[in-house]
């Protein structure tokens, strides 16, 4: 099995050349030449030592590990990948992506071009997609760059590959390594989509999906504050819209395990949100978050937590709420926060 030399000492006039030996050790990077391995040593022994493959016991004269060496063909050790293509290598980054339709397409359009050493075939699929883009890379460099997977992540998420869009999203954060001044965007971008995309897939249980909802969350909050110029991208919307998923993560979390204090969190992410919208501009969207803020301020109420500032909040949010539901004109609606509405009335009365 062959792939893309992207190593050796002369990286312009290397570059793009088919090589035919693979380490064999991690049996994950592949060069043209024993040349090519030896002057790319320096750069791959990390990754070489992370797959549990090499332990290294020196250099050779060469500056290569005396036990990472280039074997006698790049099939060695191979054929984890569907029908023996190139899908194994970088097997540890891909295991969780290649078996996605769009990768899995875009893995074997590299393979092939490569396969039939066809230059043009191969920057049509590098440049036709994300997912195209981020199989070159895999295939080609050491550590792709933030970058390829953030943009395969968008392309993933375009296609409804949550899951797959999800770790490529990981990925950019792991990719970049906190570098915020050069990749701030993609990681602020990275935890946006992620605190949106753990509540959007359904098929996974919905107590994993809250804590990964509050995970990113809050990762996202604490880094709009840090890197303000990154943030700068992030409209408000965005950013109450997170706010306000948290807010009901928080909620039914508190609600399942009787948490005061994540009920109490609830309220107060409810009522962050509800500043960014209102009654004029997006009435719908206004009216539901003011009845979590109610159902939040019920809650405590319910465990008898609630201070009578939560009570008179819930009560101004219920009454807002009722101005757009009611029983007439959203029978359903109504009927959802009826148990709320009713309990926080009966606090408030008791507070005069």
């Amino acid at each position: 099995m062959s792939g893309l030399c992207f190593h050796g000492s002369d990286r312009k006039n290397d570059r793009g050349k088919v090589g035919t030996k693979r380490c064999s050790r991690c049996k994950s990077m592949v060069y043209c030449s024993r040349e090519c391995q030896v002057a790319d040593w320096k750069s791959h022994k990390v990754a070489c030592k992370e797959s549990g493959a090499c332990k290294e016991s020196g250099a050779d004269k060469d500056g290569a590990a005396a036990k990472c060496e280039v074997g006698a063909g790049a099939g060695a050790g191979a054929g984890a990948g569907p029908s023996g293509t190139a899908c194994h290598v970088r097997q540890m980054t891909m295991e969780d992506l290649k078996r996605t339709p769009s990768m899995e397409a875009a893995m074997k359009a590299v393979v092939d071009a490569v396969t039939a050493n066809d230059t043009e075939a191969l920057k049509a699929v590098a440049l036709g997609s994300a997912e195209g883009q981020l199989a070159y890379a895999l295939l080609n460099t050491a550590e792709p760059n933030p970058t390829d997977f953030f943009l395969a992540a968008q392309g993933f998420m375009g296609r409804q590959e949550l899951d797959a869009a999800m770790i490529c999203f990981r990925k950019t954060m792991a990719a970049a390594r906190g570098r915020w001044s050069t990749h701030g965007p993609e990681m602020l971008g990275s935890l946006l989509y992620l605190s949106m995309l753990a509540g959007a897939r359904m098929w996974v249980p919905e107590s994993v999906r809250n804590e990964e909802i509050i995970k990113y969350s809050r990762k996202f909050m604490g880094a709009i504050g840090k890197h303000k110029g990154a943030a700068a991208r992030i409209s408000p919307v965005q950013v109450a819209t997170v706010v306000n998923n948290l807010a009901g993560a928080l909620y039914v979390r508190g609600y399942e395990s009787r948490s005061a204090s994540d009920a109490r969190d609830a309220l107060a992410f409810h009522s962050m949100a509800l500043k960014t919208f209102t009654k004029s501009n997006d009435r719908v969207r206004w009216a539901q978050i003011s009845s979590c803020v109610g159902a939040a301020a019920a809650l405590l109420i319910e465990l008898g937590e609630a201070t009578p500032d939560d009570v008179r909040a819930g009560k101004k949010a219920f009454d807002d709420t009722l101005t757009v539901i009611n029983s007439s004109t959203s029978p359903s609606d109504y009927a959802t926060i009826a148990d709320g509405v009713a309990r926080v009335d009966v606090a408030y009365k008791a507070l005069d």
